[in-house]
């Protein structure tokens, strides 16, 4: 077993209050029990002007510094009180003086690599989605995030990103070293998992076909997309909804006169496969209008595989040729409708059901993350270096 760094502290930005944050969660967990960091800072961003917010664990250590009132909408008080958050981070990074800065996000980047050039330690920026190719980067605001990644990623020691084609995008458009690739892989589920009781919970009949969506309800995730063809397919198939979103709303208003259309909350993390194994096929569709989503692969589509679950996506490269590989689920065309959900097959459905537990079962977050350790081995390395030269 390795030795623990001793002493060797890691700091995690992340704009979000970190709530539902599960891949951060999972990459600091993993970073503490593979013994690579004695202590880890994750920070995010507190709610209320007045708080500060802690939740510890062992050897992790979550804060929530104040940015200011979250409601103002007004682009100038917001970039101040970004700026206002960003000397907070400053002003921790100066008392748990980190041997390795990591930014979750290209907004966080700017604070990072000033941490990064004045206490001269590494750098890992892992990028959670293609941040300067997103449905909401226009105009200048998308060229402003373009000139900025372009001219900041090179103080990066190492990038992590979730898709091979998005690191293929990194090294082609900023001539870099192809970036590692830990995909949205979920922990494996224990043996013993509990039944979740969807069907019970919705009164859902026993023999009911059961169709379910995991995740953020939100504009070009294509829940609306299907529920407006909900009335394609016969009434044995109902379609559930599990989660939240700005888009929720009009989903259930849509969904009005669709007695097999069912909206659930959102679900512990803990919880999520145990609902999705209840299903009979999961939906994994996201509009391709902007890069980003074109080249993701979410992990929502990884808890169906774990659950054992046929997936049913669009033509997005990631996830098509995961599925046509594995024959682990069905995908639909942008101009087809769901009627083919009332032509499939008992047999068809067990294959395709077996299928996705077998690609399930091949996937672990363990082995994802397990690709970082070299990287991290040498930061740590050259960081235990230069504090026995200083020591000196």
């Amino acid at each position: 077993m390795a030795k623990r760094s001793s002493g060797i502290v890691g700091l995690h930005l992340y704009p979000s209050d970190l709530t539902h944050e599960s891949r951060i969660e999972k990459m600091v967990a993993w970073l503490v029990e593979a013994r690579l960091f004695s202590r880890i800072y994750v920070v995010g961003i507190s709610g209320r002007a007045d708080a500060q917010v802690r939740k510890q664990r062992r050897g992790i250590c979550f804060v929530r510094l104040k940015k200011g009132q979250a409601d103002n909408r007004r682009p100038f008080v917001k970039t101040i009180q970004f700026l206002a958050w960003f000397v907070r981070i400053g002003a921790l990074a100066r008392r748990t003086r980190p041997a390795c800065i990591h930014p979750h996000s290209l907004s966080v980047l700017p604070i990072a690599v000033l941490i990064k050039v004045v206490y001269r330690i590494p750098l890992v920026y892992e990028a959670h989605e293609l941040e300067t190719e997103v449905k909401t980067a226009k105009g200048s605001r998308r060229t402003i995030l373009k000139v900025l990644e372009r001219s900041l990623i090179r103080f990066a020691d190492e990038v992590v990103v979730v898709s091979d084609l998005i690191a293929d995008w990194y090294a082609d458009t900023y001539s870099i070293r192809r970036p590692y690739v830990v995909r949205n892989v979920p922990e494996a589920p224990p043996d013993d998992a509990r039944r979740f009781g969807l069907r019970r919970r919705l009164d859902l009949p026993e023999d009911a076909l059961v169709a379910v969506y995991l995740g953020s309800v939100a504009p070009g995730r294509r829940v609306e997309w299907v529920i407006e063809r909900w009335n394609q397919v016969s009434e044995r198939w109902h379609f559930v909804v599990v989660g939240d979103g700005p888009s929720l709303a009009y989903c259930r208003q849509i969904a009005e006169g669709l007695p097999n259309v069912h909206f659930h909350p959102l679900v512990l993390p803990s919880e999520v496969l145990a609902l999705a194994r209840e299903a009979d096929i999961g939906f994994c569709m996201l509009d391709a209008d902007c890069l980003s989503y074109k080249f993701s692969l979410p992990n929502k589509f990884f808890e169906y595989a774990m659950a054992g679950v046929p997936i049913v996506a669009n033509e997005l490269p990631e996830m098509a040729a995961l599925i046509r590989r594995e024959d682990a689920g069905w995908v639909v065309p942008d101009e087809d409708d769901l009627s083919f959900l009332d032509s499939l097959r008992q047999d068809e459905m067990r294959r395709k059901a077996t299928n996705a537990g077998r690609l399930g079962r091949s996937l672990s977050w363990k082995a994802e993350v397990e690709t970082l350790r070299p990287a991290y081995e040498r930061i740590v390395g050259r960081e235990h270096r230069n504090s026995r030269r200083l020591a000196r």
